[in-house]
């Protein structure tokens, strides 16, 4: 009846614990396989065999009165076999492995909850009928795996792995990568790996370690898998980023890029076109800007026009193609008109002149009638400055309201660029009582821009020259205070009284002052540069260096050199002030009069030291026909002013001015790009010919840093 001896435990291990466990409080007889009997009391009307039934299991059989245990056992996971391999009973609580099995535990140590059979037969916990039988004879180590086709017929591995495919299975081949390395001293169990190489000493080799340096990158993306300190190189030139020093091989450190500093601006050091403009951080002015350049023209019907630059930074060529307006309207105001004497032919009954241009009285925008000497005409856009005022690496600028206010002020908006290259949102800051209008530079060496404005008392002759500096703090969206303290959230902090050149302009015909700054006496805070000359007709300028003190104010004037002595160049209206040589030395560049060689500009190279070359070289003409003793001639402009274009290094130069005559329209506006020498090619037309006086009525980028990095 009982297939072995294991049956007949788990028969006898049952009938002793259902009698122990039994709860029934009658007495009950019960037959064992001997056929004895226990006597006690039935039940009343049924016969004895069919109260011993009553007794029985659930899972037994009654046969001829008696219980009879069916050829079933319980396996160690809780489940009754029987004999046909049908389940006979199946628990619904946990099984007795989950409980600890005590009870199999207790009656014998051949009972195993690890494969839930006895020990010398064999099953699969996850197989679903779960039988137990005696092993195959073909299957020595019971993994499953017939001898004949298994690759460790003594060792159980189901799997059948075999690293070095020598058809010894890795569970039994004491060198399993077959590396003459033992596996108890391999570490690379699996990997051949003769060496035992292990960088970063983890017991892990190198062959099967994806980290070799331990540094947290993976070999598969480390550049440097064996060195721990090192895992890129950005620029690829064998220097890992962490002992590189310029990251991007864009010639600024990675620190410059990451600061303000020598190159006035916050770069990726990764990239080294960090706006990826096809321009390189080291010569780019804006490196966060990927849009051109731009110019801004006075409109004197209204709005600014935006004009863009296209450059291409490969050949170094720069032209000037797209504009639009921007600006909302201002509304109209009762004020005068500007001078009439800039207009011709004279303005007609109903008209003013307005920018050199003749526009319509228009009386009805007017809330009431203008005072006699007044028209009624429209608030435009004027005195613009480019920089960076938000200091984000993009362009932006500010414009003021004109004319002014009828209490005398002005209104000043910031326009910042976004990421489409022609939308210029515009913010109001506040009013001022002073035109914002004159040297954009960083003169307190903070790298912000700040503004030095020029205030001239002229009666006739110059009586004095004296100037208020605006130390930028940067506007942001929160900005609604022009000037003040900085602890008021205002853009713009005045220092008044800023230097005073009573002493070098005194009884002077005239004053130019370059619009550009440069480091020049060693302490690294911008310098300006201003000229004087002593009559209107063709006679020698001055020029003088203004030390900065760092602080906004600055030193007293120091000469530096004469210009025109010979009387056979020409007077200076305009001076400029950058590297034109590329020598990273600032230049003084001056001329364009209408008197001696009209239309003529000259470069005075800085040696280094704080001084000049006295002899100037012509670098430009815009009136090759006159070149002496011209007087009145076209040529004459009091605008040009410096800006690298094309971003190669060198100081291109822009100036408006009127090209048939010295004082009326009509005018252009040109740029002459630089050829890297400071020598400049023929001036290219931006834009259309102009009937007023617009193209003198212009403004051009800043560079907040004066010299480029290499």
């Amino acid at each position: 009846m009982y297939r072995n001896a294991w049956h007949k435990l788990i028969h006898a291990t049952t009938l002793i614990l259902l009698i122990s466990c039994s709860s029934n409080n009658t007495n009950t007889t019960v037959t064992d396989q001997s056929g004895t009997t226990d006597e006690g009391t039935t039940d009343e009307g049924t016969t004895d065999g069919e109260k011993i039934c009553d007794q029985c299991p659930d899972d037994w059989e009654c046969k001829d009165g008696e219980c009879v245990e069916p050829d079933c056992h319980v396996d160690c996971f809780g489940q009754t076999w029987c004999e046909d391999g049908t389940v006979k009973q199946t628990p619904t609580g946990p099984a007795p492995c989950e409980l600890g099995l005590e009870a199999c535990d207790e009656v014998s140590e051949i009972l195993s909850c690890e494969h839930g059979c006895a020990e010398g037969e064999i099953g699969d916990p996850s197989n679903p009928e779960k039988h137990c039988a005696p092993p195959p004879a073909d299957d020595k180590d019971l993994d499953g795996i017939i001898d004949e086709e298994d690759n460790c017929p003594d060792v159980a591995n189901k799997e059948q792995n075999d690293c070095d495919d020598d058809g010894m299975g890795d569970a039994c081949d004491n060198d399993a990568d077959n590396d003459e390395v033992l596996n108890e001293d391999d570490n690379c169990l699996c990997v051949p790996n003769p060496a035992q190489l292990d960088t970063d000493k983890d017991n892990q080799g190198d062959k099967c370690d994806n980290d070799d340096d331990n540094d947290g990158y993976s070999d598969f993306e480390d550049e440097f898998p064996l060195d721990a300190a090192e895992w890129a190189d950005f620029d690829k030139d064998g220097t890992g980023n962490n002992e590189d020093t310029d990251d991007d091989n864009d010639g600024l450190s990675d620190e410059e890029e990451m600061q303000w500093g020598k190159d006035c601006s916050l770069t990726d050091p990764s990239v080294a076109d960090t706006d990826n403009d096809g321009v390189g951080d080291a010569s780019d002015a804006y490196p966060n800007d990927p849009f051109p350049a731009f110019v801004l023209i006075e409109n004197p019907k209204g709005g600014i026009t935006v004009v863009l630059s296209k450059v291409d930074p490969m050949n170094a060529t720069v032209d000037f193609g797209e504009s639009f307006e921007v600006g909302q309207s201002l509304g109209h105001l009762c004020a005068a008109p500007d001078n009439s004497k800039l207009c011709s032919p004279t303005c007609a009954m109903g008209t003013f002149c307005q920018m050199g241009v003749c526009v319509e009285d228009e009386p009805k925008q007017c809330d009431e009638a203008c005072a006699e000497g007044q028209v009624c005409r429209k608030r435009l856009y004027r005195s613009f400055s480019i920089g960076d005022f938000k200091t984000d690496g993009k362009m932006d600028f500010l414009a003021h309201s004109y004319p002014a206010d009828p209490d005398g002020t002005y209104q000043l908006w910031f326009f910042e660029r976004l990421e489409e290259s022609g939308n210029f949102p515009q913010q109001y800051l506040g009013q001022v009582k002073q035109l914002l209008n004159g040297v954009v530079a960083d003169v307190d060496g903070n790298f912000l821009f700040d503004i030095v404005v020029r205030k001239a008392d002229k009666p006739n002759y110059l009586a004095n020259i004296y100037g208020t500096t605006y130390l930028g703090n940067g506007v942001n969206s929160k900005t609604n205070c022009a000037v003040g303290p900085v602890e008021e959230g205002c853009a713009f902090t005045a220092v008044e009284n800023a230097w005073d050149i009573k002493k070098q302009v005194a009884g002077q015909w005239g004053s130019p002052a370059a619009r550009e700054a440069q480091e020049m006496t060693g302490d690294e805070f911008n310098d300006l540069i201003f000229a004087t000359y002593a009559s209107g007709g063709n006679d020698q300028t001055k020029v003088y260096l203004l030390p900065s003190n760092g602080d906004g104010t600055f030193a007293t004037a120091e000469y530096k050199f004469s210009h025109n002595k010979t009387k056979k160049q020409g007077p200076a209206n305009s001076i400029l002030f950058a590297d034109f040589n590329g020598d990273k030395i600032g230049d003084v560049l001056m001329g364009l009069d209408d008197d001696g060689d009209a239309g003529s500009a000259w470069l005075y190279t800085g040696k280094g030291d704080g001084s000049f070359n006295d002899k100037g070289k012509k670098v430009f003409d815009l009136n090759p026909g006159c070149n002496s003793n011209c007087g009145e001639k076209p040529g004459h402009s009091g605008n040009a002013k410096a800006f690298d274009f094309n971003f190669d290094g060198a100081m291109d130069v822009i100036l408006g001015y009127n090209f048939k005559t010295p004082w009326l329209p009509p005018s252009k506006l040109v740029v002459l790009v630089n050829n890297g020498d400071g020598t400049f090619k023929d001036a290219q037309q931006i834009g259309p010919t102009y009937n007023g006086s617009e193209a003198k009525r212009f403004q051009s980028p800043q560079r907040l840093c004066p010299f480029y990095n290499d």
